[in-house]
């Protein structure tokens, strides 16, 4: 679990029987961060980046100086960016994402990586289906009953 703020205190205050008095704990105060100037992305790297960072976080719109994490993103959410990057042929890695955590950072970090890695193709769906193991077939076959006539 993480808490949602953490507040500071010289000392707890206790009631009569021990426990901490939560009544008299002081409300947390949130700091609400300073909204940063939105900055347009200025090369397809960024473009492609930015993108990717609005589906995977949920935003309307990402600037290539907005923080990743700042943002909401995450471990699983970096794999996500990650994997769907590759799948456009730039070489991004989570661990890059969380060494250059801006856009801005990561396009120039990608960039400079030198060639851009083959796309990974995408499966199409075909009609044919799939072979159906020994064992498939055995459990199929067990429920399935036979009319003799």
């Amino acid at each position: 679990m993480v808490p949602a703020a953490v507040i500071w205190l010289d000392a707890l205050p206790f009631r009569a029987n021990g426990k901490v008095d939560r009544d008299a704990l002081p409300p947390p105060q949130f700091d609400v961060p300073v909204a940063r100037v939105y900055v347009a992305p200025r090369d397809p790297y960024e473009q492609r980046l930015s993108d990717l960072w609005s589906d995977v976080l949920g935003l309307d719109r990402v600037g290539v100086e907005d923080n990743f994490f700042e943002l909401g993103g995450d471990s699983i959410k970096a794999i996500q960016v990650a994997a769907r990057a590759r799948t456009d042929g730039m070489p991004v890695t989570p661990r890059l994402l969380f060494q250059h955590q801006t856009i801005a950072e990561l396009a120039l970090a990608v960039a400079s990586a030198g060639d851009p890695i083959e796309p990974v193709p995408v499966d199409e769906p075909s009609d044919s289906g799939l072979e159906m193991t020994a064992a498939q077939i055995a459990e199929l076959s067990s429920r399935v009953e036979f009319e003799v006539s």
